[in-house]
């Protein structure tokens, strides 16, 4: 089987969602390529039972070559053991290998496992680095921690502009929790120069994907009337997706319930009592 042949039945398996390799990661020279293919189709369906011994074989010969989707993929099989004993140092120093060769995901994978102390000894300053350089490659769920870090001050100095910054970078391209961050440095002003309208907007789209914490503020925003228009029946909508998971939201959402009562004539006092 020739290598394009190969490639487009490799292709194939990205219609698994729980696919775990690395398969945009074809790197290197020709013959790592040829590696790294092979490598893949030990773990395609194609060949019946999965034969991880092989396949990391495939990988190794890949990595030598300076592959960085060769050590990327041989720091997965020895985290999850298969096909050998798991070993969460190994792998580590395998992520760091191709995390320092170029990959993304390797460099978020090893910020993980710094931030975790997973493999390696705990430092939240080393783990903010991994993060901020994959991010820099273009890493959402990397933006979305490297903000996070600047806004927490976890492992790097705090710094609320560079924190919207990097959730900026996140929702830019879509991402839920990219929106939820930066609507949230809108509403309280935090990096940002304060606008209810616009953070009220960021929040209310990463609510409409299913963003637990948005779900809650968005329905406290339209309560208050606070870059929303005020409406109470939306507020009981969005508080009742948020209950569903979160028993403090469900608590708020018996109290606004009673104020839209038939009975009960919801006064401005009585709403502000929603806000931040």
């Amino acid at each position: 089987m020739d290598l394009q042949t190969r490639i487009r039945e490799i292709k194939k398996l990205k219609a698994d969602p729980d696919q775990i390799w690395d398969l945009e990661g074809f790197d290197g020279p020709l013959a790592a390529v040829k590696q790294l293919a092979s490598g893949y189709l030990c773990l395609s369906p194609l060949a019946g039972e999965p034969d991880y011994s092989k396949a990391a074989r495939h990988f190794k010969k890949a990595s030598a070559m300076g592959s960085a989707a060769g050590f990327y993929n041989l720091a997965v099989l020895s985290a999850q053991g298969l096909g050998q004993p798991a070993d969460e140092a190994k792998a580590a120093k395998l992520f760091t290998s191709a995390a320092k060769l170029g990959s993304a995901e390797a460099a978020f994978v090893l910020g993980l496992l710094l931030a975790l102390g997973r493999g390696v000894p705990q430092s939240k300053a080393k783990a903010a680095i991994w993060f901020e350089r994959a991010a820099s490659q273009g890493h959402r769920a990397a933006a979305i921690m490297t903000a996070l870090a600047y806004r927490l001050g976890e492992g790097v100095k705090p710094d609320s502009k560079l924190a919207a910054n990097w959730f900026e970078k996140a929702a830019v391209s879509g991402d839920a929790y990219g929106q939820y961050g930066l609507g949230t440095a809108y509403v309280t002003g935090e990096g940002v120069p304060a606008d209810d309208a616009r953070g009220a907007r960021l929040l209310l789209e990463s609510a409409q994907k299913g963003t637990l914490p948005a779900k809650s503020d968005v329905a406290l925003l339209f309560a208050c009337g606070r870059g929303l228009p005020k409406d109470l029946d939306l507020a009981l909508y969005w508080f009742k997706q948020a209950a569903a998971s979160d028993s403090s939201a469900a608590n708020t959402l018996s109290v606004l319930k009673a104020l839209t009562a038939p009975e009960a004539t919801p006064d401005e006092s009585q709403a502000e009592r929603y806000e931040h």
